[in-house]
């Protein structure tokens, strides 16, 4: 298995929007993005961000990773701190493909970066990603759509 970590391009958008609209990704991720318009702009916002990626395997996309700054109360961004979002493609679930490209991720970004990430309770295995890759669990709470949220924080960089 070749897997390579490459930032998305505007010709990668059918799979991008592929996977988005799977629909575990969707559930595991809470993406509630229904219109193409709309994933469109979620993937040209996402392909502005300093700190994105796409993976690949053997050069088929099969999943992103992405770092956004955190806004401020004040919608002001927080340079240094950053949350980290990612998705794979189900059919590569299970193989240690998303720990390992979180890794690689993570070790190719400024060590002046503070990491944090909110996963879904149910979301199991995207919780061992965060602690496999030195992530601890701070918080747990209900989100805005109603399903309890965990929230992690990167303890070692």
């Amino acid at each position: 298995m070749d897997v390579t970590l490459q930032a998305w391009s505007a010709t990668d958008f059918n799979d991008f929007q592929r996977l988005i609209t799977m629909p575990q990704i969707a559930e595991n991720g809470n993406i509630q993005v229904q219109t193409t318009a709309a994933q469109q702009r979620m993937f040209d916002g996402d392909r502005q961000q300093p700190y994105q990626t796409s993976i690949r395997l053997d050069n088929q996309i099969i999943g992103s990773i992405i770092a956004y700054p955190l806004l401020t109360t004040n919608l002001i961004d927080e340079p240094l701190k950053h949350e980290l979002s990612y998705f794979l493609d189900p059919a590569y679930w299970g193989n240690r493909i998303m720990t390992n490209a979180v890794s690689v991720f993570i070790n190719g970004l400024p060590t002046t970066l503070q990491l944090q990430a909110d996963v879904l309770k149910t979301n199991i295995a995207s919780q061992k990603v965060l602690i496999n890759n030195q992530f601890q669990l701070i918080d747990t709470y209900v989100g805005f759509d109603g399903q309890i949220h965990r929230y992690y924080e990167r303890i070692n960089k």
